[in-house]
C-alpha cells in the first residue's frame, strides 16, 4: 500500500486524511503572487484561473511505497482527459477532449509520463513518477507529489489512498475498471470499504439462520440472511447497496412496521416485522472476445502461378551463381509468369522450380547465347528463411500470386457468441420502513473531530495529571460525559470543559510513540473559557449521522451540487455540447420516475430532467426555460428525496440504479421465542440473486469461449497421480496407486508444467484439504487449464425441485448424487443423524472446501414470495405444527403479507415463473468481475521494473514481441520471457497458463528456438499481427520464469561460496540481496565468484559498493538502479 506523509511544522508527520495536509505555501500568512480563499475557517492557496474556473485547493505531500520516495507511481485524481507540460512536470486532466474544463492537476512529476496528450484516464490509473521537476524541466526540488483539484475530490482521493482503493502497481489491469464498479457485495465496512470475499463470509459464520439452499425445518431457501448479529452497522451507518447495475422493477415501502399478535402463556405479543423490498433486474454482458483474427495460412506455393514484379535472374541449379555445376542463366524480366513445381531450402533462403511459359533467352557458362523454350524449368530465389517472399532493392515482393481463383464455396458462419450474456434480479426484502429512517432516540451518539494539533490527553479526569500523549489532529471520538468550570490551579481565571471520551479514529501518541488507539477511553479538555476573550474550542461536532434515503422511491428529488456538473438540452448530447456549468451549490429537482441511463463519452451515467431551484449556471447568464439534463451521482450531488409518494403496496417502476447505490437499511423483524410465545428481535435483511432466463444453462458453459481473468488447472474425478522418482537429470513417473477422487481446482500461476527430457509434461498437484491429501504429478493431457467464465467446470451446478407445486420442502434423496454426496458431508459435522439442520449450516460455512461448493449450489425450485398460504406448497408448513394452531394462524398471516409475486403480473416485460434459479449472492457476483488480484509482482520487482515498461510507443514497451538486440536473444515477451530455447509447445502453454488466447498463443508460439537475426526478422514480420498482451498477462509470464532464475541463483551462489569462510545461507539472506543475486544471474553474471561474493556477507552496504564499483555491472544503473533499490530497502 502506499502511505502518505508531509513535510510540516513538527517535521516529517503521516497524513491519514485530508485534513491534516498542511496549509500550501507558506504554512502560514500569505505569499505575493498567490491566490487564496478562506476554507473551514484558515486560508488555502487556491488555483480559479484556469479552464472552467473550478476552485482548485493546492496541496504538497509525499507518497511512500515500503517506506521509500523512489520511482513511486502517482495515481490519477480524477478521471479525464490529459494533457502534460514538460514544465513542472505537470499533468493536467480535463472534462472533455477540447481542454475547456480544468478538473485538477499534478505538478512535479518525471517528465517521462505515462500518458499521451488526448488520453483518457481513469481514477487511480498512474500517470507519472512521483519526482522534483522545475519550471525548466529540470530536477530541481524535493521529491513530493503536487495537486490541484476540488475540495471534495482531494478528500475521495486522499481516503482511498489511505484505505487501500487505490493501491501501488496494480493498475493496468486486463479488464476496464469498470467493471469494479458494476458488481458489488451488499454489504459495505463500517467505515464504507468494500468486504472482501472471504471478510464477508466470515461476518456471515456469525449468523444462526437464513442460509443458503436450506431454511428452518427442511424447507428451500433462496437467500441469505445479514442481521445486526454479523453486520449491526447496516442498521444506521451503512446502507444495503446495490449489487449491480440495473433497473429496480418494483418495490414495497412500509411507512411503519406491520404488526402480528399472538396469545401466548403469558399474556398477548405484539411482534413487529418489515415487509419492505426492493427488486432490481440486472444484465450481465461480458466483455467482447478478442476477434479471432485467424493466422494467415501457409501458402502452398507448389502449383501455384505466379508473376514477377521485378526482373530476377533464373538458372537451371538452386543457387545465386553458377558455380562449377551451373549451365544456364537469364534475366527474367517484369511479368514473367511461372509455375511453381517444387521448393527447395538452402542455408540462407528458399528456391523455387518453375516451368516458364514463354520461351527465355540466356546464355551458358562460356557466355554464349542460349534460349530455353516454353515450358523449360527454371531455378529462382524466391523466399527467406520464414517463408515471406523476397523484396527487391524498393522494398516490394518479387513476384505476386496470379494463379486463377476456384469457385467460391458458401460461407457458414460462426455461431459462437461474441459475449456471455444472462439476464438476473436482485431481490432486498424486510428493508426499514420510512417513518424510520430519522434518528430514534439513542441511536447515536454525540461524535467529535480535534482540529488542533498538539492537545494533551490523560488517563484520569484531571488536567494536571500525568499527560498520556497529545492526540492526532484530525481524529474522532465518542463524548461519553463532560463537565465544565476545571481551572489548571485554583484562582486561574480561564476554565476549561473536560470531556471523557472514547477514540474513534487515529490515536495518541507521546514522543513519537503511540499511547492509545482506537477503542481506548481517555480525558481530553475540548474548549477553553476565559473572561473577556473568545472560547477556544479544540474539537468541533460532528453532525449526527443520517440515514441515506434511496432514490428509487416514486416522488420529487432534489439535489444540492457539491461541485460544478455540465448541464445538456438532451440526455444523448456528447460532452462537448454542453449547455454551461451549474455553480456548486445550485439546487435541483427532479422525479425518480425520468430517470434514464445513457452512454456519455464512452461511460454508463444516469441522467434526470432538473428543474433549477436555486443557484444557475457559473459560466453563462442563461436561465432555461425547460429542464436541463444532469447526470446524477453521489460525488457530484447530496440527493434529498422528498416524502415518497406511495406506501405499503407494491409499487412497479422502471428506474435506473446503480451498482453501490443505496437500497435501505436492516428492518425489524420479530419472530416468536417458542410455540408459547415470547418474542425474538433482531434486524436483518433477506438477499436474493435469481434467474428467469432460459439460456441460464448455456450461459455456465462459457458460450462465447472467453479466456480472461483468472486462471485455473482442472483435474478431473478419475485421473491417475503419479510419484516422481529418479534424478534430477533422469527423472522417472510411476503411477502411485492414487486416483483424483474428486475434481479439484487449482490457481494456474501455482501449477507450472515440468518437461521431462523425453519431452513429456507434467502438472504438480498438492492439494491438502483432499482425503486423502494429494501429493504428486498428473500427466498434462489429464489438466485442463479453464477461467473464471468456465462456471460449469467450476463447480457451479443446479440442483431442480422438477415439481412446481411442491411443498417447500427439500428432500435430498430426490436430488443429484453430487448434492447427496454433499449434504451427507455436511451432516458428519454435525450430529450425524442424516438429516443437514440449520444448527450444522454454520459449521459447513467455516470449512472452506465445503462452503466453496455449497455456494456454487444453484437452486431451481419454486419461489417463497408467490404462494398464498392457502397453496398446496405451505401443506407441510400444517403438518409440522398442526400441534399448536396459533402459531400456524400467526404465521399464516404472516406468509399472506410478505408475498408479492403475484401482484407484479402484467407490469414485467416478462412474467415471472413460479420457479426460478437461485444463486448464491456473494459467490456468483463474485464471479462477474474479471478477478486480477495476481496482477501485483513481488518477489523479484527490481527484475520485473529493470526488464521493460508499460508506456506504449516507448522502445523499452514490454507488452509485445519484442528482440533486446543481440544474437544470444530470442524473441522476448513481457519481463524477460525469451523464447530463443523454448519449445512450441512449452510456449503455448505457458501463453494459454497465463490467460493468453488460443489465437495470440498459437501466434506467439511459432517464435520458437529463433535467435539472433532471425529472431529480429520474426519480430519485425509478426510485431502487429501478434499485438499486446495485457499487464495481468505479463505478470503472469513473469512468475512463470521467475522461480527457475532463482534456483539458478542458489545454485550459483553455491557454487562460487560454498568455501568462503563467514557465508551465509542463501535462506538467511536478506530478501532484497537475494533478490539483486538473483537480477545478477537474471542478466548473465554467473561466469565469476564476485557477483555472488558480494552478497554473501548479507552486507547491504557491501553490495551497494559492488555494484558502484564495478564497471562491468555500472555500466547497467541506469537501467536497473540496483544500488537504490537495496538503498531504499535498507
Amino acid at each position: 500500500m502506499y502511505t502518505i506523509v508531509e513535510s510540516g511544522t513538527n517535521g516529517i508527520e503521516p497524513v491519514k486524511s485530508y485534513e491534516d495536509l498542511e496549509k500550501h505555501h507558506p504554512s502560514k500568512a500569505r505569499e505575493p503572487k498567490r491566490e487564496y480563499d478562506e476554507t473551514d475557517g484558515h486560508l488555502e492557496e487556491i488555483r480559479t484561473n484556469e479552464p472552467g474556473g473550478r476552485r482548485l485547493v493546492k496541496k504538497d505531500f509525499v507518497l511512500l511505497v515500503n517506506g521509500s520516495n523512489k520511482s513511486i507511481d502517482v495515481p490519477c485524481p480524477v478521471a479525464g482527459f490529459v494533457k502534460t507540460f514538460k514544465s513542472y512536470g505537470t499533468v493536467k486532466i480535463y472534462s472533455t477532449e477540447k481542454y475547456d474544463d480544468l478538473l485538477g492537476q499534478v505538478l512535479h512529476l518525471d517528465t517521462n509520463f505515462k500518458v499521451k496528450d488526448g488520453q483518457y484516464v481513469e481514477y487511480g490509473q498512474p500517470i507519472g513518477i512521483q519526482y522534483r521537476t522545475d519550471g525548466e524541466g529540470k530536477p530541481t526540488y524535493a521529491i513530493h507529489t503536487h495537486a490541484e483539484l476540488e475540495r471534495t475530490q482531494f478528500e475521495k482521493y486522499i481516503k482511498d489512498i489511505v484505505d487501500g482503493n487505490i493501491k501501488p502497481g496494480t493498475w493496468p489491469s486486463n479488464t476496464s475498471s469498470t467493471d469494479d464498479k458494476k458488481y458489488q457485495f451488499p454489504i459495505r465496512k463500517v467505515d464504507g470499504n468494500h468486504y472482501t470475499l472471504e471478510e464477508l463470509y466470515k461476518e456471515l459464520e456469525k449468523e444462526k439462520s437464513g442460509h443458503y439452499i436450506l431454511g428452518n425445518n427442511g424447507f428451500w431457501h433462496g437467500g441469505i440472511h445479514f442481521s445486526d448479529a454479523s453486520v449491526p452497522h447496516a442498521k444506521l451507518k451503512q446502507a444495503v447497496r446495490c449489487m449491480a447495475d440495473g433497473e429496480v422493477v418494483a418495490y414495497r415501502l412500509n411507512k411503519d412496521y406491520l404488526s402480528s399478535t399472538f396469545m401466548g402463556e403469558k399474556g398477548c405479543d405484539n411482534l413487529r416485522y418489515s415487509t419492505s423490498f426492493c427488486l432490481v433486474r440486472h444484465t450481465y454482458e461480458s466483455q467482447k472476445r478478442p476477434a479471432e483474427s485467424k493466422p494467415a495460412a501457409k501458402i502452398e506455393w507448389v502449383g501455384k502461378t505466379v508473376q514477377l514484379i521485378s526482373s530476377r535472374y533464373g538458372r537451371d541449379i538452386a543457387s545465386t551463381v553458377l558455380g562449377n555445376t551451373g549451365n544456364f542463366e537469364a534475366l527474367m524480366p517484369a511479368g514473367t509468369e511461372l509455375q511453381i513445381l517444387k521448393i527447395h531450402d538452402t542455408k540462407d533462403m528458399r528456391f523455387a522450380l518453375a516451368t516458364i511459359k514463354t520461351a527465355l533467352p540466356g546464355k551458358d557458362r562460356a557466355g554464349n547465347p542460349v534460349t530455353r523454350a516454353a515450358t523449360s524449368e527454371i531455378w529462382f530465389a524466391a523466399f527467406d528463411k520464414q517463408d515471406a517472399i523476397l523484396k527487391d532493392r524498393n522494398k516490394q515482393a518479387i513476384f505476386k500470386d496470379v494463379t486463377p481463383a476456384p469457385p467460391a464455396e458458401a460461407k457458414t458462419e460462426d455461431k459462437k457468441p461474441e459475449t456471455n450474456k444472462l439476464e438476473f434480479f436482485s431481490l432486498y426484502m424486510h428493508l426499514l420502513p420510512f417513518e424510520h429512517y430519522p434518528l430514534q432516540d439513542g441511536e447515536s451518539q454525540r461524535r467529535f473531530k480535534v482540529k488542533v494539533k498538539g492537545r494533551n490527553v490523560r488517563k484520569e479526569a484531571n488536567l494536571t495529571g500525568t499527560v498520556l500523549g497529545q492526540i492526532d489532529s484530525g481524529a474522532e471520538f465518542e463524548l461519553i460525559s463532560i463537565t465544565s468550570g476545571h481551572q489548571i490551579k485554583p484562582g486561574d481565571t480561564a476554565t476549561y470543559e473536560l470531556a471523557q471520551i472514547k477514540i474513534l479514529s487515529k490515536g495518541v501518541k507521546k514522543s513519537g510513540v503511540q499511547t492509545a488507539k482506537e477503542g481506548d477511553v481517555v480525558w481530553m479538555a475540548i474548549s477553553k473559557a476565559e473572561p473577556g476573550k473568545t472560547d477556544e474550542h479544540y474539537a468541533e461536532e460532528i453532525p449526527p449521522q443520517k440515514r441515506i434515503r434511496p432514490t428509487y422511491w416514486k416522488g420529487q428529488v432534489k439535489a444540492q451540487l457539491k461541485k460544478r456538473v455540465p448541464a445538456f438540452n438532451k440526455p444523448e448530447d456528447p460532452v462537448d455540447k454542453k449547455i454551461g456549468l451549474l455553480a456548486e451549490n445550485t439546487v435541483l429537482e427532479y422525479a425518480t420516475g425520468t430517470v434514464k441511463r445513457v452512454i456519455q463519452a464512452g461511460r454508463p451515467q444516469i441522467m434526470a430532467p432538473c428543474t433549477i431551484v436555486s443557484g444557475g449556471f457559473w459560466d453563462t447568464p442563461m436561465c432555461p426555460s425547460g429542464p436541463i439534463w444532469v447526470v446524477i451521482d453521489t460525488d457530484a450531488a447530496e440527493l434529498k428525496p422528498d416524502v415518497p409518494s406511495d406506501f405499503d403496496s407494491v409499487v412497479t417502476c422502471a428506474i435506473p440504479i446503480k451498482a453501490g447505490d443505496p437500497i435501505g437499511y436492516l428492518g425489524l423483524y420479530e419472530t416468536l421465542a417458542s410455540a408459547k410465545g415470547g418474542v425474538k428481535s433482531r434486524h436483518q435483511v433477506h438477499v436474493e440473486l435469481f434467474a428467469t432466463d432460459p439460456n441460464l444453462e448455456a450461459f455456465l458453459k462459457n458460450p462465447a469461449g472467453l479466456k480472461d481473468g483468472k486462471q485455473y488447472l482442472r483435474v478431473a474425478k478419475g485421473k491417475t497421480i503419479y510419484n516422481k522418482g529418479g534424478t534430477a537429470e533422469t527423472p522417472t513417473f510411476t503411477p502411485s496407486g492414487l486416483v483424483i477422487n474428486e475434481n479439484y481446482l487449482i490457481a494456474a500461476s501455482q501449477a507450472k508444467l515440468f518437461k521431462a527430457p523425453d519431452s513429456k509434461e507434467w502438472y504438480p498437484i498438492k492439494v491438502n484439504s483432499a482425503t486423502p491429501p494429494v501429493d504428486g504429478y498428473i500427466a498434462k493431457a489429464d489438466g485442463e487449464i479453464i477461467s473464471q467464465h468456465d462456471r460449469e467446470k467450476l463447480g457451479f451446478q443446479i440442483i431442480k425441485e422438477s415439481n412446481d407445486n411442491a411443498d417447500g420442502f427439500l428432500d435430498p434423496k430426490k436430488m443429484p448424487d453430487f448434492f447427496q454426496n454433499l449434504y451427507l458431508k455436511i451432516d458428519q459435522l454435525g450430529n450425524k443423524d442424516g438429516k443437514v439442520t440449520a444448527d450444522e449450516i454454520p459449521l459447513a460455512l467455516k470449512n472452506h472446501k465445503l462452503r466453496d461448493r455449497w455456494s456454487k449450489l444453484i437452486g431451481y425450485h419454486p419461489t417463497e414470495w408467490q404462494a398464498k398460504s392457502s397453496a398446496p406448497k405451505w401443506q407441510r408448513l400444517e403438518e409440522l405444527l398442526k400441534d399448536a394452531p396459533e402459531v400456524l394462524r400467526h404465521e399464516k398471516e404472516r406468509i399472506d403479507n410478505l408475498v408479492f409475486w403475484d401482484e407484479l403480473e402484467g407490469a414485467m416485460q416478462v412474467a415471472l415463473p413460479k420457479q426460478v434459479h437461485h444463486f448464491h449472492p456473494l459467490s456468483f457476483i463474485d464471479t462477474l468481475t474479471i478477478q486480477k488480484a495476481e496482477s501485483v509482482v513481488m518477489e523479484g520487482q527490481i527484475t520485473f521494473d529493470a526488464e521493460g515498461n508499460d508506456i506504449p510507443g516507448s522502445p523499452y514497451f514490454s507488452r509485445v514481441v519484442h528482440w533486446p538486440g543481440n544474437d544470444l536473444s530470442g524473441v522476448t515477451l513481457g519481463r524477460g520471457y525469451d523464447m530463443g530455447t523454448r519449445s512450441e509447445s512449452e510456449i503455448y502453454n505457458h501463453m494459454i497458463s497465463s490467460g493468453i488466447d488460443n489465437t495470440q498463443a498459437g501466434k506467439i508460439s511459432k517464435a520458437r528456438g529463433l535467435k539472433g537475426v532471425n529472431a529480429h526478422q520474426f519480430v519485425t514480420s509478426n510485431k502487429n499481427d501478434i499485438g499486446e498482451i495485457t499487464y495481468s498477462q505479463q505478470v503472469s509470464l513473469f512468475k512463470i520464469i521467475y522461480p527457475d532464475y532463482v534456483a539458478r541463483a542458489i545454485t550459483n551462489y553455491n557454487t562460487w561460496t560454498s568455501a568462503e569462510p563467514g557465508r551465509v545461507e542463501w535462506t538467511g539472506l536478506k530478501q532484497v540481496i537475494r533478490d539483486i543475486l538473483t537480477d545478477f544471474v537474471y542478466q548473465g553474471f554467473t561466469k565469476g565468484p564476485n557477483p555472488m561474493k558480494a552478497g554473501m556477507n548479507n552486507d547491504i552496504d557491501e553490495l551497494i559498493r559492488y555494484i558502484e564499483n564495478t564497471p562491468a555491472i555500472s555500466q547497467y544503473e541506469p537501467g536497473r538502479r540496483r544500488a537504490k533499490y537495496l538503498r531504499n530497502h535498507r
